[in-house]
Formats: C-alpha cells, structure tokens, sequence
C-alpha cells in the first residue's frame, strides 16, 4: 500500500500520461469539464424553475417558507397562530429555513427589504437550484481521487448535471437536495482526509465533521455520517488493526465537530421549548406515523392517541407521541419489524419526488400526464445509475465470494419492481471489496450512505423523496464503470 503522499504523487504521474501537456494542464482541462457540466446542470435547474416555479408550497414547503420568513424578519424561530399567539418552534428542522433566511438577509445588500426574496417564490426556488447544482463540481472531485483518467470525472459531472431526479426537484424548497450536496461534500472531505498526511488529516476530518453538522441542522439522522466517514478515512489511508484506535479517535473528533455545530441550537432548546432535543422535536411524531395502527410503509396523517389529545406544547406533545409509539411497538414488535419491508418499498422503488412537487406546485403547468411520464422516466434513469454502481463494484472485484454473491444480487433486484434488496445488497457488497482499490473509498462510502437511509426508515417510515440524498454518491460510483481500462483496480 502506498503512503498518503505516495498516493498523490502516482495519481499525478498517471494524469500526466492522459494528456502530453503535463499533470498542470490536464488538471486545468478536468476543472474545465466540471464547470461547464456545472453551467449546463445550473441552466436545467432555473429553467426548472422558470417552467413550473411561483406557485404552491406543497409538503413541507409551507413551513420551511413561513419560518425562514419569520427568522429573516427577525421574529426567531417562531410560529404565529391565527389567535395571534406566537409560540417557538423546533418541529421542523432549523438548519434549511435558516439557510433560506441567509438566502434572504443576503438580498437585503442589494435592497431589498427583509423577507421580500422569500415572498417572491422564483428567488427562492432559484436558491435551491444553485444548491442542487454545487453538488456537480463536488461529485466531480469526488470521482477524481477515485481514478487517474480525465474522462470519468467528467462523465459523473455530466450524469449530476442532466440527473432528471435532481432537475425536476431543484425548485422543491424541500431539505433533501441541500442535504445531498452536503453529504457528497462530507464524502469528498473524507476522501482528501484519506489522502492527506497524518496531521493534516485529522484538520480534513474536522471539517467533514463540520460539513456533517450542517447536514444535522438540516436533517438530524445525517450525524450518523459523521464519525462512519472518519473511520473509514482513516482505516483506508491507514490500515485495520493496531490504527484502529486512531480511527476511533478520528470518529470522536468528528461527531465532536458536528456537535458543536448543533450546540447552539440544542442549548437554544432546552431554554425555549424546555427539551434538550439536539436540533427537532418531531422524532416522536415520526416514530408514531410508521408505528399507529393504521401504519402502512409511507406516510399517513397521524392519529393522535388519546393519552395525548390534552398534551400542549410541541416538544410535550412529541415526547408523548414517541411514548405511545414505544409502547405500540413493545407490544407488537413482530408488526413492528414486519412493516420494515414496506418503508423500504415506499422510499426505494421509486423516488419521482420531483415530478410530484411540481405536479402539486403548479399543476396548471406540470400536469397529471407529466408527472406520470417524467416520474417513469426518472424512475428508469434511477434504475441504470443503480446498476452501473452494482458493476462498478462487480469491476472493483470484492475479494470474498460473499461480496461477489451480493453484486449479483443487487443487479438482479435493480430491474425488479421492489429497489431496496439491491441497495441493501450493493451497500454490503461494497464492504467486501480491498481498502488498497482505487475506487474502495466512493463504493464504502455510498455504501454507508445507503446503509444509513435503510435503518432510518426502517425505524420510522419511507417516501420516493427520502432518496433523493444518494443519488450524488450513487451517480459517482456508477461513472466509476466507466473506466476506460482496469485502472480502477490499481492500489490506491
């Protein structure tokens, strides 16, 4: 295996022998390939916008909206009643209002009056655009500390771009896209933490604990990210066995790291809604949805039991609906495990949030015969992207039979009707392939990255949308089947 600044070196020298000008000019030609990949997928998501943007605020949206408008008027982290009563609030997620609001305060420089941009929809359905499109470059650099070739990153780049699942849910002001271009950054943090020397690794693991707690704020089970991605950063530059402890004190950094960045919130929380919840007090709510009764795998409008129908307050409402869904689940927990197979239908056979949202959104423009044909069709695109990352892991070569086993596994379920043993069966496979691959570190990292999603929603309940936060790291290890010669088997 080769040391950390060995690894740099070769993966310069092999670029060099791409393009006769020297590894400097080959570099300058990659970063031109992503950008205008970046500008072509940046120009997809505004049109996106432009078509069927300005109109409702299905879903979540609503929300997310109205208190990024009261947190960039500066009324905090509030909900008005319509008895005028303002209370605070920590049900959704602060961390993607918050980002819309510094979307908004940042207007303000140019003119603009505090909480205008979030009044006229297109600016900020335009912001989350520019937010799926960061991703593009990100992805690219990613691919790159994952092959010598020049072509490879380009074509990832060029896959994010023109991704119909990414394009079509861009104008949703929904906290999946910024949670995926937040974790493909986490990924590609990890990644140059794996290739940095000692020291400075541990400052690359920092930052990806940061990058992770911003995902927190955004959706709290992305802190699970956190110290997985440390590990194995670490494991792959370094090695198992007497490194592991390193490992785990790269793990303790960046889940410290993340933290911190929720402190503030989470003190914020035990003053304001007295529960010490780290960023939401929705997990209740949640857990009771994939657990009452009426539980089928997605969401359903929740049925508020009777311990709680006389419990005020969202945190103390929260806490009693996780009690009650305790409760059902400590009953019955052989319904309980028995509905895992559902959740897992509802978020992976299908995503078509996009097509939903813009369907619901502007329906005078993004009709029920859109939504059908674009949702097939992102369905399909979906589909091939998971089978190339399933070869791209077959072409790495997992070194035990199980892993091979599990790559035919998750072919195979990528043309079935049910997704989710492919993605389960393509996260375990990846774990069976040699640290020292050039490609290991993307396959183990999008498999973590699924394996995450898989537990999550097996825990509480699933949605086509919720998928949406693979689909940078999926897109990076399928262009990895692109190689053009087993390049992508020489050690790293």
């Amino acid at each position: 295996m080769l040391p950390a600044r060995g690894c740099a070196v070769e993966r310069g020298l092999s670029a060099a022998t791409d393009d006769p000008e020297g590894p400097t000019q080959a570099k300058t030609d990659r970063w031109v390939d992503a950008l205008v990949a970046t500008c072509v997928g940046l120009a997809l998501r505004l049109g996106a916008v432009a078509w069927a943007g300005g109109g409702s605020m299905p879903g979540d949206a609503t929300f997310y909206r109205k208190l990024a408008q009261r947190l960039a008027e500066g009324h905090g982290y509030t909900w008005s009643w319509p008895d005028g009563a303002v209370t605070p609030a920590a049900h959704y997620p602060v961390g993607f209002p918050a980002l819309l609001a510094l979307f908004d305060r940042t207007c303000t420089l140019f003119g603009a009056a505090p909480g205008d941009a979030l009044r006229h929809p297109w600016a900020a359905q335009a912001f989350t655009a520019v937010l799926s499109a960061a991703a593009i470059p990100i992805v690219f650099a990613l691919v790159a500390r994952s092959t010598s070739r020049r072509r490879t990153p380009a074509i990832a780049a060029w896959m994010m771009a023109i991704h119909p699942g990414l394009v079509l849910y861009a104008p949703a002001l929904m906290s999946e896209g910024p949670t995926a271009t937040l974790l493909a950054g986490a990924a590609l943090l990890a990644a140059r933490a794996r290739d940095a020397s000692r020291t400075r690794a541990w400052a690359w693991i920092a930052l990806m604990g940061i990058a992770c707690g911003v995902a927190t704020a955004i959706r709290p089970q992305s802190l699970l990210f956190a110290p997985v991605l440390a590990m194995l950063a670490t494991l792959s530059r370094e090695g198992v066995g007497a490194r592991s402890a390193r490992a785990g004190g790269a793990a303790t950094l960046a889940l410290a790291m993340a933290l911190a960045v929720c402190a503030p919130w989470t003190v914020r929380n035990c003053r304001e809604m007295g529960r010490c919840a780290l960023v939401s007090v929705n997990g209740g709510w949640n857990l009771l949805i994939g657990t009452q009764p009426s539980a089928t795998g997605g969401w359903a409008e929740l049925e508020t039991p009777m311990a709680c129908r006389e419990v005020l307050g969202e945190a103390d409402k929260d806490a009693c609906f996780e009690r009650e869904a305790r409760a059902l689940i400590l009953r019955d927990p052989v319904r309980w495990v028995a509905l895992a197979p559902a959740k897992l239908d509802a978020t992976f056979d299908y995503a078509g949030a996009g097509p939903w949202w813009l369907h619901a959104s502007r329906p005078d423009r993004f009709g029920e015969r859109a939504k059908v044909i674009t949702a097939a069709f992102e369905t399909l695109f979906e589909r091939l992207v998971l089978l190339a990352a399933a070869l791209a892991v077959a072409r790495l070569g997992p070194k035990r039979a199980w892993g091979r086993a599990l790559v035919v596994v998750a072919c195979i379920f990528t043309i079935q009707i049910h997704a989710w043993p492919a993605f389960a069966a393509l996260a375990l496979g990846a774990f069976g392939l040699d640290a020292r691959l050039r490609g290991a570190f993307l396959a183990k990292a999008t498999g973590i990255a699924i394996a995450v999603t898989i537990g999550v929603h097996a825990a509480f309940f699933g949605g086509g949308r919720y998928q949406v936060v693979l689909f940078p790291l999926l897109v990076a290890l399928a262009s990895l089947l692109f190689e053009p010669s087993p390049a992508a088997k020489e050690v790293a």
